[in-house]
């Protein structure tokens, strides 16, 4: 499904989910096209991250942080392997 189709299920909005790409949180695999492509792992992560750190309208969210800080650690702990 497209970003928009992954907005409306999660409940985020599409810029929302790009910066959870941009930071590690979820991976969409890539369509031909080039597209992002979610699936239904990806919509359970979202709807997880909406509920935990939207739910107060905190700008600054503990739970998104320590997530991310494990996803960019595994990423050098990857890197550092090849």
């Amino acid at each position: 499904m497209n970003v928009g189709d992954a907005a409306r299920r999660s409940g985020l909005p599409a810029k929302t989910i790009r910066y959870y790409e941009e930071i590690g949180l979820i991976r969409p695999a890539r369509a031909g096209n080039g597209y992002r492509d979610y699936c239904g792992d990806d919509i359970h992560r979202l709807t997880f991250l909406r509920r935990s750190c939207h739910g107060d309208d905190r700008p600054h969210c503990r739970t998104l942080d320590d997530i991310a800080g494990a996803a960019l650690a595994g990423d050098k702990i990857a890197s550092a392997a090849a």
